[in-house]
């Protein structure tokens, strides 16, 4: 069964997620569609190159439940100069 944990924006506004297991950093989804997985495909080959930085707790949730935000595009591929992807 996957851990699941409940997450607050604000004072309105509640995410229930899941937790991402085989990451190397502390990943919960709200659900796990197409975008969430390709967004969370991308962000975590980007991470991967900052090996010396910290890793953050990091939340993805559907764009219906905070539809004015948006802190990552699921079709952008960030480059990073020096970095090399798999």
């Amino acid at each position: 069964m996957a851990q699941q944990r409940s997450f607050r924006i604000g004072d309105e506004i509640r995410v229930k997620t899941r937790k991402v297991y085989g990451m190397d950093f502390d990943c919960w989804v709200q659900g796990w569609t197409k975008k969430i997985r390709d967004t969370v495909l991308n962000v975590e080959a980007s991470l991967a190159s900052l090996a010396t930085y910290s890793k953050p707790t990091i939340v993805f949730f559907k764009k219906s439940r905070f539809p004015d935000f948006a802190g990552y595009d699921y079709q952008t591929v960030f480059q990073i100069p020096g970095a090399v992807f798999a």
